[in-house]
This record gives C-alpha cells, structure tokens and sequence, in this order.
C-alpha cells in the first residue's frame, strides 16, 4: 500500500477524501479522479530482505482516466522450523505485476478498473525453481456525498477478483489468490476521518480507523489503527506529506503488536 494509505491505518475511506495516483494500487475508483497527468513512486520496506517497489501513472482524458502502473516483490528470507530456528535454507521470491487502469467519473460516482498481469518465479536452496504468469482484476466504486458542506465519500473496493486468477504467489494453481473486499467511509476538509471494513474469505478480516490534518495546504500528519483478530497482530500507524507545488511526498510506519516480525515503512 501506498505511503499516504498506510498513514491513515489503510482506511480508504480517508485516503480519498483527497486522492492521488498513489491510491490505484488499492483501490481501481481513485483511476476515475484522475484531474490531470500524474505519476507516483513508492517503496516498501518490511523487515531487512523485504521490498515492494511501485510505479504509476496516468491522466484524465474527457470524463475518462487512463494509466497504468507496475510493482515488483522481491523477498529473500532465511526460513525457521517450526520452534523458530534458523533451518539453513533461504527463499527467494519474485513478483512482477503489470496493470493497465481506467476510471470513468460521472457526477458524484468514480468507477475503475485495473486488469494485471502477474509473473512469479519461487525457490529455495533445496528446491528446484517454479514459475508461473495469469492475471488478474480490480475493481471499485466511489461515492462522494457532502453532509452539510463537508465532503463525504463511501468507497466499495475489490482486488483479485478472479478466484483462479494470479496473484502474488504462484499463480492459481499452488497458492490461491489474496482475495480482498473493502467497504468504507470518510469525511472532511481540513481535518479527515474515515473507517473500513476489510473481508478476506481465508478470515483474515481487519477493522480500519485513521485520519490527518491538512496544515497551510502543506503538511498532512496521520494517524491510524488496525485491528486483527488473533493470532495476527494489529498495528498502529502514523505518517507525514509535505506537498510543495505540484510534488507531494509521503512517508508512513506501520508499528505492528505482539506475535508480529517487526514494523514496516
């Protein structure tokens, strides 16, 4: 996820309140509030072997936006037996996922898209490589609705759609894909708040809460919360943008509870 999602506790509800290209990774609606051409980098770190690199862009055409964008996994992990010891052996992983987006705005409705095309290759040292390509869809849908003159926005999101579809991993074939339902909503100007509910059909479901202050059109400090079930442990999240003419940057960290392997920014 972006940085500016996960600042917000990965409430899309607040993120899209005021979105940007960032947001098409998570949710296909933020293609149809495309207002110009954009482009977006973003990194993520989780542990010290760990990275997702992210890269999109696009552009309103007529009532239309366009774009595509590209992320690529590359973990590398020493794995553990089952106490928790070091085995020896060490995996290594790679995911290249090509999406081509488009969005339409029609009134206070945005709708989008993003087909993706997966590439995974999987080993270990004691296991001959695998590989395998498919593809896969998102989709979504914004509402804004204002509540007397503050801007509100119900968001309906869906990634991975096709259930023998790709995904990060090996394909449909030995690892099912990360099927995920969102629904959620923010409000607000100055100061944002929004909530989600995210369903996962394994029942990793997640509740999302978060928010940030726009400072001077310049500054935007978050917060946020995740909370998961046990045994997966929920998170508290915070973040910063500095936004400097056209250029916005962002940072977050995701501190994640008892049971977790760390945090990740």
């Amino acid at each position: 996820n972006s940085a500016k999602l996960v600042g917000v506790g990965e409430s899309l509800g607040a993120a899209l309140i005021r979105p940007d290209i960032s947001l098409v990774r998570s949710c296909a609606s933020a293609w149809g509030n495309l207002r110009r051409f954009e482009i977006g980098a973003s990194h993520l770190q989780w542990l010290d072997d760990v990275g997702i690199e992210h890269l999109a862009a696009g552009a309103r055409v007529g009532n239309f936006g366009l774009g595509g964008m590209i992320t690529y996994l590359a973990p590398r992990l020493d794995l553990t037996d089952a106490s928790g010891q070091l085995t020896g052996n060490r995996l290594t992983f790679e995911n290249v996922a090509l999406g081509g987006g488009i969005g339409l705005r029609a009134g206070s409705v945005e709708m989008g898209v993003t087909p993706k095309f997966y590439s995974s290759s999987f080993k270990t040292d004691t296991a001959p490589n695998q590989t395998a390509t498919g593809i896969n869809l998102d989709a979504g849908m914004t509402v804004r609705i204002d509540v007397e003159g503050t801007p509100g926005a119900w968001v309906i999101s869906g990634e991975n759609l096709l259930p023998n579809g790709a995904a990060y991993g090996i394909g449909g074939t030995e690892a099912k894909p990360l099927r995920r339902f969102r629904m959620g909503y923010g409000f607000g100007r100055e100061f944002v708040m929004g909530t989600d509910y995210l369903y996962v059909p394994d029942g990793r479901n997640s509740w999302h809460i978060g928010g940030e202050v726009l400072i001077q059109n310049v500054v935007t400090p978050r917060v946020g919360y995740i909370y998961r079930p046990n045994p997966d442990p929920s998170s508290f999240t915070a973040g910063l943008g500095l936004t400097l003419g056209p250029i916005t940057g962002d940072y977050a960290y995701a501190l994640h509870g008892a049971g977790s392997v760390g945090g990740a920014h």
